[in-house]
């Protein structure tokens, strides 16, 4: 799949450019393995994709449809990439403290818009006073859950 993807990206870049050499240099490879690369990708299609003369390189219609595709393909790979890359950078989860309600109402309520501006997600809040299961004191619970 991986090897899929490269040559349809290759393939893009040529038909952008309009030459082998021209995509060869913004992908690093020589014009000849750029071309090599096309031909072994139409005959693995079984169809041309582009039509070859000494100073111009043409679209066929297959290629014309391959590289529409293609696009939509690329775009979508990208944009995969990019939602589990910022989803690992978000919050995820659930957070909960427990704390006596002096602390909770002194220290945590006052930093708590801060804490949920950057969080990317609004999370479901939930303030709560429970008791303790090592003593009778009541505790206040937070819980915070973000939806992913």
């Amino acid at each position: 799949m991986a090897a899929a993807s490269s040559e349809m990206a290759i393939f893009q870049r040529v038909a952008e450019r309009g030459s082998f050499a021209g995509a060869a240099q913004d992908v690093g490879l020589s014009p000849s393995a750029v071309a090599k690369l096309i031909t072994r990708l139409e005959g693995r299609l079984g169809a041309r994709l582009i039509n070859r003369t000494t100073r111009h390189l043409a679209l066929t219609a297959e290629g014309e449809t391959y590289l529409e595709r293609t696009r939509e393909i690329l775009a979508a790979i990208e944009s995969a990439e990019a939602d589990i890359g910022s989803a690992r950078l978000s919050p995820r989860g659930h957070l909960r403290v427990h704390a006596l309600p002096f602390i909770a109402v002194r220290h945590l309520v006052p930093v708590l818009p801060d804490f949920l501006m950057h969080a990317l997600k609004l999370p479901s809040i939930l303030w709560s006073p429970t008791e303790s299961s090592t003593s009778s004191a009541k505790i206040w619970t937070f819980r915070c859950a973000w939806a992913v």
